[in-house]
């Protein structure tokens, strides 16, 4: 290891022997600067966190973690959502013959079958 005064002359050597102007460097970066300085006061946690994950984090994590708590989820919910449709079996043939009976063609008439299946899917399908 050098002592601090030979460690001191190789460095102002170095800055001797510099073949750049870093003060100009520096200037051409003053908004960058400003930027990350001002960022922690402007960005929340959450948003640092998103820009520092990108969409290469953001797709890491869908392939490892993602996809199986996707398929985790389905499946505990596939019992569920298999008793609701056979409780609501009736309902959604009512409904679709409703509307199977409206006017079809142009675009008001599929706005009015559209609202008239929210409407009764409010009133007929929701939970108690």
């Amino acid at each position: 290891a050098n002592t601090g005064g030979t460690g001191a002359q190789y460095w102002l050597e170095g800055v001797q022997g510099c073949n750049v102007d870093p003060t100009a460097l520096a200037a051409q970066k003053s908004g960058y600067w400003q930027q990350r300085v001002m960022e922690p006061q402007t960005k929340t946690r959450f948003e640092r966190g998103l820009a520092r994950s990108g969409k290469a984090g953001w797709l890491d994590g869908c392939q490892k973690k993602g996809q199986s708590n996707y398929s985790t989820g389905t499946a505990a919910g596939a019992d569920k959502l298999a008793q609701h449709f056979q409780q609501k079996a009736g309902a959604y043939e009512a409904g679709q013959a409703a509307i199977r009976q409206m006017p079809k063609g142009g675009l008001a008439n599929a706005k009015a079958r559209a609202n008239a299946w929210i409407d009764f899917a409010a009133a007929n399908l929701t939970k108690a």
